[in-house]
């Protein structure tokens, strides 16, 4: 007979070295919704004679797929198009949407004045002396490689490791408005959920492994707002979780591979939100039924 509990596979980059507890208090919420739930690696991604399998079985027998983070760098275009054989509904966050949409230059229409280049004289003519700017990597984590400058040279001391390789970067006009904290918002299936404010450490730097302190706010309607309309087209994307951080009326960046949030929200308000996430993304597969998950040959 075929199993009536939906069934969600995790699949892990290395819960051993990650940020968060998201490989954790995810697969938690989801068993004690009931849930068949299966934890594998990426690594143990293959495909045997057509069919897609990993630590945990024939990936196409669950009903959903959570790709939590990246896995290795090296494999990482090899296994997208592995699960890119699976049907799209099937996955909380779509290998194309992890490909296309991870790089910190979406939604520009709701963020500052920004320059995504591979040429560093460009970037260079860009810059505005006295002015301060943001050097970013077009991706990347834990603020690694942000820097704020003011002056052509310090520009140019920062931009120079990014474009080695021909690789781009991005030069973004500094928002004022980050010097009192940045909100996250944690969206499931188009919808904020939780948020907390982030302020800045005496770097400047937002993140909070740089030395930033989180602290619990009641954000302004504005900002719910603008999260809610970002993560409602990210949904229409292919991604129904993604984090949203916003300063002031400004976008910074949205992440949407295995953004930190829930262990931050778990540690301020005494309260764990996994569940509601969870029930949030559940309300809306329930309205957006797909073909049922194969069952495993016997």
């Amino acid at each position: 007979m075929p199993n009536l509990s939906p069934s969600i596979l995790f699949l892990l980059s290395h819960p051993e070295t990650t940020a968060n507890d998201n490989h954790q208090r995810l697969p938690a919420a989801f068993a004690q919704a009931g849930w068949d739930v299966a934890i594998a690696s990426h690594r143990s991604l293959r495909l045997a004679d057509g069919v897609l399998e990993c630590s945990a079985g024939k990936v196409a027998q669950f009903s959903r797929i959570w790709l939590l983070g990246f896995g290795d760098a090296a494999s990482f275009f090899d296994r997208m198009q592995l699960l890119l054989t699976l049907p799209a509904q099937r996955f909380v966050v779509t290998p194309t949407a992890l490909l296309c949409l991870h790089g910190k230059f979406q939604h520009l229409t709701h963020s500052p004045t920004t320059y995504v280049s591979n040429n560093l004289a460009y970037l260079l003519s860009q810059l505005v002396p006295g002015e301060r700017w943001v050097v970013k990597p077009t991706a990347g984590s834990n603020a690694d490689g942000v820097r704020f400058v003011d002056t052509v040279q310090g520009a140019e001391q920062a931009l120079a490791p990014l474009l080695t390789n021909h690789r781009y970067a991005i030069l973004q006009r500094y928002v004022p408005a980050i010097e009192a904290g940045e909100v996250r918002v944690l969206c499931a299936a188009g919808t904020p959920i939780a948020s907390y404010l982030r302020e800045p450490a005496a770097n400047g730097l937002t993140n909070l492994s740089q030395g930033a302190q989180a602290k619990r706010l009641t954000p302004k309607p504005e900002t719910l707002s603008l999260a809610s309309e970002i993560a409602t087209d990210l949904l229409a994307q292919g991604v129904a979780y993604c984090a949203v951080d916003i300063a002031g009326d400004q976008l910074i960046e949205t992440n949407i591979a295995n953004p930190g949030g829930l262990g931050t929200l778990a540690a301020l308000t005494g309260h764990n939100i996994a569940p509601k996430v969870e029930a949030a993304l559940s309300a809306w597969w329930a309205r957006h039924p797909q073909p049922e998950a194969q069952t495993p040959q016997q």
